[in-house]
């Protein structure tokens, strides 16, 4: 099986109007696009997420802000799939709803944490697929020191970002 974490701004970043994007933004939508449609839901992939669904809530809120988008069709037919595609693992969240992460991984977007566990928890451990957020490039070694990968779905954007240019 082919298991992955997938931070929810690969699924939020596709269905944003062309007409509103810069020149830089557009190979990136193309690249999670690319991405997502080579996900296999009828085949050997899956999405692994927390056992309380926090990850699917996420999905779900930013899906919903354009129903019938390509992300929000997707996210439906990977539902609809549930017990070959996803893969919930238990994880344990603080008293502030943050996954709590091992001392060595003081990961610094909170909201990101639970990517992580659901990564660490899991075997073997899945790569986190990203595409826009530069928290995972701005803590990659750290990351790297405890196991984990990072896809990076644009990576030039990514980079254009970290130096203020976008």
């Amino acid at each position: 099986m082919v298991d992955f974490v997938v931070d929810t701004n690969v699924l939020a970043f596709v269905d944003e109007p062309r007409e509103d994007m810069t020149e830089e933004e557009i190979p990136c939508v193309e690249a999670c696009l690319e991405w997502l449609t080579g996900f296999d839901m009828a085949g050997p992939d899956r999405v692994v997420i927390d056992h309380d669904y926090r990850i699917l809530t996420e999905y779900r809120t930013y899906t919903n802000r354009r129903p019938g988008g390509f992300a929000h069709n997707w996210l439906n037919q990977l539902m609809s799939n549930f017990g070959t595609s996803i893969d919930p693992v238990a994880i344990q969240f603080d008293d502030n709803g943050y996954a709590i992460l091992p001392d060595s991984l003081p990961f610094d977007d909170m909201a990101d944490r639970k990517f992580i566990a659901v990564t660490l928890k899991h075997s073997p451990m899945p790569s986190i697929i990203n595409a826009t957020d530069t928290d995972w490039s701005k803590q990659k070694a750290m990351l790297e020191a405890n196991g984990i990968d990072v896809v990076e779905l644009c990576p030039d954007y990514i980079a254009e970002k970290l130096a203020g240019k976008s």
